[in-house]
C-alpha cells in the first residue's frame, strides 16, 4: 500500500502547455530579409526563442510551454556565429549585423509582437518599413 501512495504522489511536473509550430515571412518595403534572426521574448519566462530567416525571408521554429493568447515581443537580430565559425586567426566570428533599421534590433524598440492565438499552423509575417 505504501509504494501505491507513493507512485500515486509522483507527479510528473506542473502542467504545461502546448508547444506551438510558428512560421511566416519578415520584410522590409516589401522585400525579404536574410541574413538575419527573428526573436520571439516570452514575457511571462522571460525565455527567448529564434529562427534565422532564410533568403526569402521565411522562418519557422517551435515555442514550448504556450498559453493560448499570449504575446511575445518580437525583434529582429543578427545571426550568432556557430561553434565551428572562426576568422583566418582562429577567433569566433562576429555577428552578422543585420540590414534592418535600428529600431528593429530590440525588443523595447521594435514595436512588433505577436500573439499566440491558437495551438496548431500559427503564421506571423512581419512587415518592416525604413521609416
Amino acid at each position: 500500500m505504501l509504494l501505491i501512495g507513493l507512485l500515486a504522489g509522483c507527479g510528473g511536473g506542473p502542467d504545461l502547455g502546448p508547444t506551438v509550430e510558428v512560421s511566416g515571412k519578415v520584410t522590409l518595403d516589401g522585400e525579404p530579409i536574410s541574413e538575419s534572426t527573428v526573436w520571439f521574448s516570452c514575457h511571462r519566462s522571460g525565455t527567448e526563442f529564434n529562427a534565422k530567416l532564410g533568403p526569402d525571408g521565411t522562418y519557422a521554429l517551435s515555442i514550448p510551454d504556450v498559453e493560448i493568447g499570449e504575446t511575445y515581443g518580437v525583434f529582429i537580430g543578427g545571426i550568432e556565429p556557430g561553434e565551428d565559425e572562426e576568422d583566418e586567426d582562429g577567433n569566433p566570428k562576429a555577428t552578422i549585423p543585420p540590414k534592418v533599421p535600428a529600431k528593429y534590433l530590440e525588443g523595447s524598440t521594435s514595436g512588433l509582437t505577436a500573439i499566440v492565438d491558437k495551438e496548431s499552423g500559427l503564421t506571423l509575417d512581419f512587415e518592416l518599413t525604413s521609416d
